[in-house]
């Protein structure tokens, strides 16, 4: 904390980090804390100097937890239930580390991220907030050759009361060629808001990137309930798009295995949902 004329840190000595300022799972011990205050000349002096002094007592030890990933079935959250952004998130996380995408120059992103992609788009058009603003999400795509983007058609809310959002699709965006194809599970030409919405998140990121993109809608994706094994899943969008983004790295990857980088195309043929296996169970 500091101001014009107080500087003030905390520090847990060896481990690092500020002091917790909630309760913690397992609680630490109680103990006492000291407090390095500098009321002068802080401005000219980096804080570590002014931090001599020790805590009372040495730093409490806690065993880190060992994160669970739980198995949500459709019997354990019903028929009618859908992924919210923190599964879809866990999920493309998970497919990245596995897959090496960051090896092989591709970029999964979370639903966070697109968030703040159609933030660039509606801040930019409103002159609300200077590119510059949203430099870490240039330095995490800048290298990368094909990027995926989940989106919702909750982006653009600004209701934040309460959990908005029935649908999720995917943006493909190939660097290579120049293409943003939009994939959408549940299709409809008489309603393209959704893909408006994706369009909008595409042109956040051309934005951050300054390049030129064509955009493309997958007319013949699979359909979410016709092409699911899973008959009883009311709401299959969230699983369909995270097998859609494993369909695409592996295909990435057996092109960048024999150097055909500029072959890969993510435009979706008319066969594909005849050929295509998809079971939301198991993803």
């Amino acid at each position: 904390m500091r101001d014009r004329g107080l500087f003030l840190h905390s520090d847990r000595s060896g481990l690092g980090g500020h002091v917790p300022m909630t309760k913690t799972n397992p609680p630490l011990t109680q103990r006492r804390y000291s407090i390095d205050v500098n009321t002068k000349g802080w401005h000219r002096q980096w804080y570590d100097e002014a931090t001599s002094c020790k805590e009372t007592e040495p730093p409490a030890i806690r065993t880190p937890r060992t994160p669970r990933l739980l198995s949500l079935t459709l019997r354990e959250l019903g028929a009618w239930s859908w992924l919210r952004d923190n599964v879809i998130g866990v999920a493309f996380e998970l497919i990245s580390r596995s897959r090496e995408c960051k090896e092989n120059h591709i970029e999964v992103a979370n639903p966070m991220v697109s968030q703040v992609l159609h933030s660039v788009w509606r801040e930019h058009d409103e002159g609300v907030r200077d590119l510059a603003y949203f430099k870490t999400e240039f330095d995490r795509f800048q290298d990368k050759y094909w990027i995926f983007l989940p989106t919702n058609d909750a982006y653009g809310s600004d209701d934040a009361t309460e959990t908005v959002g029935k649908h999720w699709s995917l943006i493909a965006y190939n660097r290579v060629k120049g293409t943003a194809h939009y994939i959408d599970s549940m299709w409809d030409e008489n309603d393209v808001s959704q893909a408006i919405t994706g369009l909008h998140v595409v042109e956040g990121l051309s934005l951050l990137l300054s390049e030129e993109f064509n955009f493309q809608i997958e007319s013949e994706t699979p359909n979410q309930y016709l092409q699911n094994q899973c008959k009883e899943d009311i709401g299959p969008c969230g699983p369909f798009i995270i097998a859609m983004v494993d369909h695409y790295i592996l295909a990435i990857k057996e092109t960048n295995a024999h150097d055909d980088v500029e072959d890969q195309d993510f435009g979706i043929e008319e066969d594909f949902a005849d050929e295509w296996y998809f079971d939301s169970r198991f993803v």
